[in-house]
């Protein structure tokens, strides 16, 4: 889009006219942290459910369903 056409963005609970040029680089910033700040999230689920497989392992835990049966993980 060229630059100095007019958008509206919501910052906080007030809306607000800019151009595109004044609010692009602002949410581009916001896109690539919160793609940060997901890629730190599912490292950290990645981190737990190894956490989590070891301690099953060490500690000889094996899941069942209701019916008794085991849980294929």
């Amino acid at each position: 889009m060229e630059s100095g056409r007019r958008c509206f963005r919501l910052i906080g609970e007030v809306l607000v006219e800019r151009t595109v040029g004044e609010t692009l680089p602002a949410v581009t910033r916001n896109k690539l942290q919160l793609e940060a700040a997901v890629q730190a999230m599912t490292d950290t689920v990645k981190t737990l459910e190894k956490q989590l497989a070891d301690f099953q392992a060490k500690h000889k835990i094996k899941l069942v369903d209701k019916q008794g049966r085991p849980v294929e993980s």
